[in-house]
């Protein structure tokens, strides 16, 4: 199969993803509102009133990121989401969890079609700028260490990660 065939099928929940990653704010969240802000930006995204949340707990991720959990009922059941706070406090998404394993099966497709790097070192380097991006391409550096380049919205970055998911360069193209 073909590069471009095995991209244009990862397009369409790609497309969604880094709709949904843009920031909304770079105005930076204390920590003790980030449950509330969370609320406000899960409503704006699906249309649902704030008071119809049960906000759970504010988790800590990799890199000083945080998740804030939320679920409300809708006519099927509960949705679940999560809010993601950058290390500096940013507002960067709001997703349900049906997004978030969409986006990760995605990773985990682009790993196997390409027999390139595994997951957590695609994951390493989205970690280094906190964002999610599309691997476009990957080679070999040597056993378990790849070259890997990323497309985010504001162009491809080159991330080299070696066999432990250390990231050791990351750097935009010209």
């Amino acid at each position: 199969m073909s590069l471009a065939i095995r991209l244009s099928a990862l397009a369409p929940a790609a497309a969604l993803a880094l709709g949904a990653a843009l920031p909304l704010s770079a105005e930076p969240v204390a920590e003790r509102d980030m449950l509330r802000y969370c609320q406000g930006e899960a409503s704006a995204r699906f249309g649902v009133s704030p008071q119809a949340f049960k906000m759970g707990e504010l988790e800590d991720r990799q890199n000083g990121a945080k998740l804030a959990h939320g679920r409300y009922e809708d006519g099927d059941g509960h949705v679940a989401f999560a809010c993601r706070f950058r290390p500096t406090g940013e507002f960067f998404w709001v997703r349900t969890k049906d997004e978030m394993e969409t986006i990760k099966d995605d990773r985990d497709d682009a790993a196997e079609a390409f027999g390139g790097p595994e997951p957590r070192q695609v994951q390493a380097c989205n970690a280094v700028d906190d964002r999610y991006g599309k691997v476009v391409e990957s080679n070999a550096l040597k056993p378990g260490s790849w070259e890997i380049i990323l497309d985010y919205d504001d162009g491809a970055y080159v991330c080299n990660v070696d066999e432990k998911a250390k990231v050791t360069y990351f750097e935009k193209l010209k």
